[in-house]
């Protein structure tokens, strides 16, 4: 009883917030209709930048994703409140392809490169981009 009367002194209680049920999920087309290719470009320097932060920053740089997200976040396309989800699609040696799906249904497909072939630490850098749903 005086733990009743104790926290009816308090005030009202904190009701759960509901939560809505009726939000959509972001789907991204998986064959998504894509417009022209976009040649990716870097300021001055920024490739041979990226080179040299590999061996600080770990092994996460030797793949393409990082520097693909880290591109268009850079440019303003993608970044982490306009991402929803990001997947190496191809891949090959020096050549791959990392798919981008946006909140807004927008599909970026970003075409990586290695722009150092004879460096021993790889590195990858965006060549173009197509933009798509």
């Amino acid at each position: 009883m005086a733990v009743t009367m104790a926290l009816a002194a308090c005030g009202p209680r904190l009701v759960a917030v509901p939560t809505p049920t009726d939000v959509p999920r972001v789907v991204c087309s998986e064959v998504p209709s894509f417009g022209p290719s976009i040649d990716a470009t870097y300021s001055s320097g920024a490739l041979q930048d990226q080179q040299g932060m590999v061996p600080v920053v770990g092994m996460d740089r030797l793949e393409p994703v990082e520097p693909a997200l880290e591109y268009f976040a850079g440019v303003g396309i993608a970044n982490g409140t306009n991402t929803a989800d990001f997947a190496l699609t191809q891949t090959g040696s020096t050549a791959a392809v990392v798919t981008i799906c946006r909140a807004d249904g927008t599909v970026i497909a970003a075409n990586m490169y290695q722009p150092f072939q004879s460096a021993n630490t790889p590195i990858w850098a965006v060549r173009s981009y197509r933009l798509g749903r």
